[in-house]
């Protein structure tokens, strides 16, 4: 079987509208795949954030479709979301492993940004 990710790009490849996290979780399962809205939402954002697909501004029964990268061009700039929100936590998390990356840090510094670092991450 092929990986989720995958299969998700494969679906949304035959959408050029898009379609929406829930109708995306369906197709999976019906390909017999075991999953709930939070590995599909996880996969859909991870597909997000490495730009393989987009979600669109506008809301359809209070959700936003996504589509593939291929049909980006199909809609005006304004209608499509870039880039994916980010909570506060994963803005948090990418501050702090920035300050990991720095390379004047004494060991100190680097264990309790390290240790603040996992904690964002699990909260």
């Amino acid at each position: 079987m092929m990986d989720l990710h995958n299969y998700i790009l494969l679906i949304l490849k035959s959408y050029p509208k898009g379609l929406l996290s829930n109708e995306v979780e369906n197709l999976c399962r019906d390909a017999g795949y075991s999953v709930h809205h939070g590995i599909v939402s996880g996969a859909l954002s991870s597909l997000h954030r490495a730009g393989e697909v987009y979600y669109l501004h506008k809301l359809v029964n209070r959700r936003h479709p996504y589509i593939h990268r291929m049909y980006k061009a199909n809609y005006h700039p304004s209608e499509v979301m870039e880039r994916p929100k980010q909570n506060k936590w994963r803005t948090i998390a990418d501050i702090l492993y920035r300050a990991l990356e720095q390379e004047n840090l004494s060991p100190k510094q680097r264990d309790d940004v390290l240790n603040l670092y996992r904690n964002s991450l699990d909260a």
